[in-house]
């Protein structure tokens, strides 16, 4: 049970931590993403082969009305920046980066 409450505790911390820091650095940057048209085009495509994935059995889309079931992660590289798209729905994920113009 001790380890329980340590848990919270550091959980509780980590947040807390988190939200502190987001304060102090009022003046942290806004870093804008864009797709490539190469990069867009196998996006459109895992759309496509993904799209039911958002529904259950009875056509409700079981993320919520606001929330789709695919996501997009950018990380940046010292030579690019890496797409990853990713479907909550069945896990699959695809790489779209393009990386012959790297």
């Amino acid at each position: 049970m001790d380890k329980e409450k340590d848990k919270e505790k550091i959980d509780k911390f980590n947040y807390e931590s988190i939200d502190e820091n987001y304060i102090k650095n009022k003046d942290i940057e806004e870093i804008e993403f864009t797709l490539l048209d190469s990069e867009y085009e196998l996006y459109q495509e895992f759309l496509k082969k993904h799209e039911k994935c958002q529904f259950d059995k009875n056509g409700k889309n079981k993320f919520g009305p606001y929330e789709g079931c695919i996501s997009i992660k950018f990380t940046r590289t010292g030579l690019g920046n890496v797409a990853v798209c990713k479907c909550k729905g069945c896990k699959a994920s695809s790489d779209l980066t393009d990386y012959d113009l790297w």
